[in-house]
């Protein structure tokens, strides 16, 4: 039975039991990309410490590859997740070719997006570098930091679903721009919570090696098996994330379509 389109707005409980059901029928399908997202992410951060020093210059070069790679198979797991929950068939080939075609939409996707939170993480992290050079007290610091973080969000949620749109609905970069923003219009808190949401649930999974560490000590349990745990955990667990911003624009989607059909009614009279 297909998840997707929605044929009725879904209540925040409604939606996120939906989201849970996407992810019950798609976690085992996706695992092979689940672990090479987590493998991507791991190299990036940390893949400096593979190479012997004398050729350590190379990681930055290859992570730059590895972070094209990463946004680009991101594109390939919502159209995967958007193909189970539709209920349709694919293939893998199929999939990635996919992903390929969309690459330069994806791209000016994100160039557009992007440039004003870019330009406030710009005036965020300026406006940090000038507190502490006025020796401002750490815990004010850790204030900015916190609600940097916040505000950058914010300026990003109009747009958020411009690259599950570029996949899931074959746009253009300008098309699901615009289109995000028509989506979000008059839903922008729920929206803002729930991509919060999802974005607090992978972060959590992050850093749980480190949490896991912190709780039990580096004698009881060894910081390797730790953030090997959490790891694992992270691939089994970010793919709610996914499937909930998925179900997230669905819900939007027909909710927009149930306006646009009321105002419609009411012109016609």
């Amino acid at each position: 039975m297909a998840l997707f389109p929605l044929k009725e707005p879904l209540n925040t409980d409604s939606l996120i039991k939906t989201s849970f059901d996407l992810y019950r029928i798609s976690v085992l399908k996706t695992l092979g990309l689940s672990i090479i997202l987590v493998l991507l992410y791991n190299f990036i951060l940390h893949g400096a410490y593979l190479f012997p020093p004398s050729h350590v210059h190379l990681h930055s070069q290859l992570a730059i590859f590895s972070i094209i790679i990463f946004f680009a198979l991101t594109g390939t797991f919502f159209s995967l997740i958007d193909a189970i929950g539709k209920n349709q068939t694919y293939s893998f080939k199929n999939l990635l070719l996919f992903t390929l075609s969309r690459f330069i939409s994806l791209t000016g996707c994100f160039f557009l997006m992007l440039f004003l939170p870019v330009l406030i993480l710009g005036f965020c992290i300026a406006v940090y570098i000038g507190m502490g050079t006025a020796n401002m007290p750490p815990i004010l610091l850790f204030l900015w930091f916190s609600f940097s973080f916040f505000l950058i969000l914010a300026a990003l949620i109009s747009k958020i679903f411009a690259p599950i749109l570029v996949f899931t609905d074959n746009q253009n970069a300008n098309e699901a721009n615009d289109l995000s923003v028509k989506l979000v219009n008059g839903y922008y808190f729920k929206t803002y919570v729930l991509t919060l949401l999802a974005g607090l649930i992978i972060l959590f999974f992050v850093k749980l090696g480190l949490i896991f560490t912190i709780l039990f000590g580096a004698k009881s349990l060894s910081p390797l098996w730790a953030e090997c745990t959490a790891q694992i955990l992270l691939i089994l667990a970010a793919p709610w994330s996914f499937a909930l911003l998925l179900t997230l624009k669905y819900d939007l989607q027909v909710r927009q379509e149930k306006t646009i059909a009321v105002k419609a009614a009411q012109s016609a009279k």
